[in-house]
Order: C-alpha cells, then structure tokens, then sequence
C-alpha cells in the first residue's frame, strides 16, 4: 500500500496558500498560524520530497514547478471532498451516465460497492452504449474516439491497447504463453478486423473466421471469462482489480488502435454536484490502474466497441440506490 503520510493536508493547504499569496506571511494569517510555523510546514514537506517547492524572485515567493504541481493537486482534492460532502448533505442527488458495454459490465459490476460507499447519496442511472451515445439524454459519459469530443467538456483516461484475455483456467489449460499459441484456440470476437491486425501486429497469420462471433465486446468478454476462448480487450491493469480476477493477459502483444477514452460531461448537467462528483469518482477509479501502454500486459481489460460509424445505445434501464 502506498504511504500516504509523505505529505499531510495542512502542509499541502500551506503550499497552496502560499502560491495564492505569494508569501508566507499572508499564508499564515490566512491560516490563523505565525509566519515560522508555515516556514516549517513547508521545510518538512520539502525535505521529506527531498526538492524544494519555492524560490525568491523580486521581493516575492514563486512556486518551483513541484511547488505549483502540489497547489494543484491540493485544490483538486479539496473540491472533490466538497463535492462529495455536499452530496452526502443533500436529498435525492441523481445522474445518467453513459458507458461503454465492456465497462458498465465487468468493471462497473465490481465497483458498485465502492461507489455507494463514495457517493453514498447518489442514485445513479447507467446506459450501456455502443460506441457514440447520444451526449444529449446523459449528463456524463465515457467516449472512445481518436479525438475529444466536440461540444463537451471532457477528460482523457486511457489509451486504447488492445491484448488478448481469456480466464486463468483456460489460460492454464491450454498452457497459453505465445502469441503463436493462439492459432489452434477457440477466439471470440465481435469485429474480426481487429483479430486480423492483431495478428499482422503479432508478425501471425490470422485464422479464416473466429471460432464464437459475438454482437458487441461486452458480450465477448464476458464469453471470455467464462473459459469459452480468447477475445481482445484493452489491458488497464497488472491486478485483479479490473474485472475482479476474472481475465488475465498472458501474451505481451497489444495492439493500438489510435483511439483514447474520455470522460465528458454536460456544459448543463441536471446536477452539477452530482455530475461533479461521479466524475471525481470516475477518474479516481480510473487512476488506481496502473495503464500498461509501454509494459506486457497481464490481467483485466476493456474492449474497443463497435465500429465507429455504428450510434446508438442499448440502455440498460437500471438505477442503482446509493
């Protein structure tokens, strides 16, 4: 687990104080403290860093690029505790949220305990969408695409690398170590062209047809998991923490498909404060998986939907009570 002592909130507050300020003296009677005492916060924090976070230029205090990096994330974090106190003071916050198939089912699935706990004031509506939801009926989603989304505010999460995955059993069985291990295998697919490119990635020939031809990556993933052959989906994680040790990735052959997976929300959500503080969620989440764009890939993973001139949406219709 990671120590999290390194840095306390009130040396952070003093480091973002003083970037605001732009000296330690109105730093300290911002925070009801003497000059010395934020002097010293600041001085345990930098040794603990080992980097110094402020310099004197011209009679005034100016942030290193450390020192202006810890600013930032401070008030990041302090507006998410905000975000997520407010929501647990109101009454009958609520937000639609898009999704991709392969993330509304084995990742999501997983998380809905974590989210109550989070947002336990939340009601949450989830569509499972194909590729382009309709950005109009949700108050966030989350984009596959080459680019950001137009009309939207929006956040870059991941890469999309696509690797095969298969459950441990079936990787065990069939003692799957090597790309070419792969050629006399049961593969799923929903887009066989991402197989074929796969394998031309590989340096393989690629089989005639796949072995179980699916309606969407959700669907073939899920197959997947259940020891039913190979499908290809995008490795965010070296844990079980992705599709709780459900797929693992035993080959370090991932392809990439150009396309980057966004968070975008509404210009006008219903609830700010409620949109504001899934997304905080969200990219948390996100965050907590180590991506594996430049290392082999091992367990978990999202696959690339459908093709990109396919809109539209399967909702699941479910709400979910925090």
């Amino acid at each position: 687990m990671r120590d999290l002592s390194v840095a306390s909130l009130a040396e952070l507050r003093a480091v973002e104080s003083i970037c605001r300020h732009g000296g330690f003296t109105p730093a300290g009677h911002e925070l009801g403290v003497s000059r010395s005492a934020v002097s010293q916060q600041v001085s345990r924090l930098e040794t603990k860093l080992g980097r110094g976070l402020f310099e004197r230029r011209g009679g005034r205090v100016h942030p290193t690029p450390a020192g202006a990096a810890l600013a930032d994330a401070y008030l990041a974090a302090a507006g998410a505790l905000e975000r997520a106190a407010g929501l647990l003071a109101g009454d009958n916050a609520s937000i639609c949220v898009s999704l991709p198939r392969s993330l509304a089912g084995p990742w999501l699935a997983v998380r809905f305990g974590r989210l109550v706990r989070a947002l336990p004031g939340l009601t949450v509506e989830v569509h499972a969408d194909r590729l382009l939801p309709d950005l109009g009926r949700v108050d966030a989603a989350v984009v596959l695409s080459a680019r950001a989304p137009d009309g939207m505010r929006s956040q870059h999460l991941y890469d999309e690398r696509l690797t095969p995955l298969c459950s441990a059993a079936f990787a065990a069985d069939h003692r799957l170590k090597t790309s070419s291990d792969l050629a006399s295998l049961p593969l799923i697919s929903h887009n066989w062209g991402l197989w074929t490119a796969w394998f031309e990635q590989a340096g393989l020939p690629a089989p005639l047809a796949p072995s179980h031809s699916l309606a969407d990556a959700g669907l073939a993933l899920e197959t997947a998991s259940e020891g039913h052959g190979v499908a290809l989906g995008c490795a965010l994680a070296r844990s079980s923490r992705f599709a709780g040790g459900r797929l693992v990735a035993p080959i370090d052959v991932a392809l990439a498909t150009g396309r980057r997976a966004y968070i975008a929300w509404s210009t006008h959500p219903r609830d700010n404060r409620a949109t504001s503080a899934f997304i905080d969620w969200l990219i948390q989440e996100i965050a907590t998986l180590e991506l594996v764009d430049d290392a082999p890939p091992t367990q978990g993973g999202v696959s690339h939907e459908d093709d990109c001139d396919r809109r539209g949406s399967a909702a699941a219709g479910v709400q979910h009570y925090g």
